[in-house]
C-alpha cells in the first residue's frame, strides 16, 4: 500500500510557500503606491486650499507683502482647480529618492496676466507643498515657508508652474 499523508503535505507547503511569495511582493508594492496616493490627496486639499485662500484673498502677512504691488490680486476672485497630475521624473539627488512632480491646472473667471498668474500660481504650489509636509510630519526638516524640499518617506515632491485655461 502507499502512503498519500506525504505527497498532501509537500503540496500543502508549495501552496502556502505561493501565496506568501505573492503577499510579500505585492505588500511593497501596495505600501509605497499607498504612500503616494495620500501624498496626492494632500496635494489636492493643498491645492484647493490655495485655490480657496487666492479666491478671497486673503493672505498671510509674507504672502501679502509679495502681492501687495498688484492690487487685481487682492479683489476676490473665482479659481478652479481642474486637474492634478503627477510624472516620475527620476532621483532627487539630495534625498536620494525617486522624484514625483506634481502639475496643478487651475482656470480664473478674471483675465490674469502672465505676472498674476505666476504669483498665484506660487501661492497655490506653495500650499500644495505644505500640504504634503504636514501629512508626513517633516515640517521640522524643510524651510517653512515656502516647503522647497517636501518629501515622504520614499519619494521627493515638487510642483510645476500652475497650468491655466
Amino acid at each position: 500500500m502507499l502512503d498519500n499523508k506525504g505527497q498532501i503535505s509537500m503540496e500543502f507547503l508549495f501552496l502556502v510557500l505561493i501565496v506568501l511569495i505573492i503577499i510579500f511582493t505585492t505588500a511593497n508594492y501596495v505600501y509605497h503606491e499607498n504612500e503616494l496616493n495620500i501624498a496626492l490627496d494632500s496635494a489636492k486639499s493643498g491645492a484647493l486650499e490655495g485655490a480657496l485662500v487666492d479666491s478671497v484673498s486673503v493672505y498671510t502677512i509674507n504672502e501679502y507683502s509679495q502681492i501687495s504691488s498688484n492690487k487685481q490680486l487682492l479683489h476676490p476672485k473665482n479659481i478652479k482647480i481642474i486637474n492634478i497630475s503627477y510624472t516620475y521624473v527620476g532621483n532627487y539627488s539630495s534625498l536620494i529618492k525617486p522624484a514625483i512632480g506634481i502639475q496643478v491646472t487651475a482656470t480664473s473667471n478674471q483675465r490674469l496676466s502672465d505676472a498674476e498668474k505666476n504669483k498665484l500660481s506660487q501661492k497655490i504650489n506653495t500650499r500644495v507643498r505644505r500640504s504634503i509636509v504636514y501629512t508626513f510630519h517633516n515640517e521640522d526638516s524643510t524651510d517653512v515657508g515656502n516647503y522647497y524640499q517636501c518629501y515622504s518617506d520614499n519619494y521627493a515632491y515638487f510642483t510645476y508652474d500652475v497650468i491655466w485655461v
